[in-house]
């Protein structure tokens, strides 16, 4: 079982963190469906703990990796990584332990939005990101590219299209696929080319919430350099976060016309990508959203 070795683990982990095990307390957290996870307490410390098999220490690696890049904005609250590493058949993620809570008040949302703004403000020459890495438990592909387009056409939608493909998607939703991929530049506007900002890149209402003194937080990403507007998408895919968010995020840093129309096609990755995950529930949205989407070009 991949828990059997979480006494060895913690003690892993104390001995990096320099405290003692004396009286330590697991409580299992719940929430995740790619990894377990616990909150760890001893006589003088707390942690978080993710832990899965063994092959999996390299979605951990690039999570680190992620959290460090993400660390920079210092408008957030990132946890801090502690130890990556693996004992027999488990892997595991520790990491700083963060009490959080939702936000409850829209100034509590409008510092998380001008939060957001401030990471996006983080800018390289390139899409992509120096290595590849995870959307849930899915390989995601962040190969650099010079053009947005090419970028989110052949390490984003094409990535997604083939798995789905292998998956059995129906062959009407992937032609309707094809057709949008080879018409993306008609979303965008030549005269405003897009910046590479640094991105969350999986930001729905569960990898986001507030510390006890109202700092933002954010957690679990899939970091990457590209277009701001496909993080503030994702936060609207499941139902949207508080209007004071995104009234915040505008005042900070307004968002260019035709956001409404490119939502759709940066949210479609993250539909191919559940469907990929976790079957045809998805397949009716994907369809929707596809049909609108041609409509557009």
């Amino acid at each position: 079982m991949i828990n059997d070795h979480l006494p060895d683990i913690i003690d892993q982990v104390c001995q990096s963190l320099n405290c003692s095990q004396q009286n330590t307390q697991i409580f299992p957290k719940h929430g995740g469906s790619i990894h377990s996870a616990f909150h760890i307490r001893t006589h003088n410390t707390d942690f978080f703990l993710k832990t899965n098999h063994k092959h999996c220490q390299h979605m951990f690696s690039c999570e680190v990796n992620a959290l460090k890049a993400l660390s920079a904005c210092t408008a957030l609250k990132i946890p801090q990584p502690i130890l990556v590493g693996s004992i027999s058949s488990t892997s595991f993620l520790a990491m700083e332990y963060i009490p959080m809570q939702p936000h409850t008040s829209a100034s509590s949302w409008k510092r998380f939005g001008s939060a957001l703004a401030e990471l996006h403000k983080m800018t390289q020459d390139s899409f992509g990101w120096h290595e590849d890495n995870y959307i849930g438990s899915t390989k995601q592909p962040n190969g650099f590219h010079d053009d947005w387009c090419d970028f989110l056409r052949e390490n984003r939608l094409n990535h997604q299209l083939k798995l789905a493909i292998s998956n059995h998607l129906p062959e009407r939703i992937t032609r309707q696929c094809r057709k949008l991929v080879d018409h993306l530049e008609d979303f965008f506007d030549r005269a405003s080319p897009v910046s590479p900002s640094l991105l969350h890149g999986d930001l729905w209402s569960g990898n986001q919430a507030a510390d006890p003194f109202g700092q933002p937080v954010i957690f679990d990403p899939a970091t990457y350099f590209g277009d701001r507007e496909a993080d503030l998408a994702m936060t609207e895919l499941f139902g949207g976060f508080d209007m004071s968010f995104y009234e915040s995020y505008q005042e900070n840093w307004p968002l260019e016309e035709g956001y409404h129309r490119r939502k759709h096609l940066y949210n479609l990755y993250h539909l191919l990508n559940h469907f990929n995950l976790f079957g045809s529930s998805y397949l009716t949205r994907i369809e929707q959203v596809v049909s609108h989407l041609l409509t557009e070009i």
